[in-house]
């Protein structure tokens, strides 16, 4: 998961800010989530790959990876 995260960080770094996008902040929020999300799926199991969050539901759904 941090390397996800390093190569977005990354790859806007490289691209600047040609949106007007406050780049600061936006990484914060995705910092934010990405640590909200791993504490959701605790304990976490190293042979389960979280997928999504069907709807209606508050919980990762995981499945066992091949």
């Amino acid at each position: 998961m941090r390397r996800l995260t390093m190569t977005f960080v990354l790859c806007v770094a490289l691209t600047g800010n040609a949106w007007g996008v406050d780049v600061v902040k936006q990484l914060k929020y995705c910092h934010r989530q990405v640590e909200r999300a791993l504490k959701g799926m605790q304990p976490y199991h190293y042979d389960m790959q979280p997928r999504n969050i069907l709807d209606g539901q508050t919980q990762w759904n995981c499945r066992q990876r091949d």
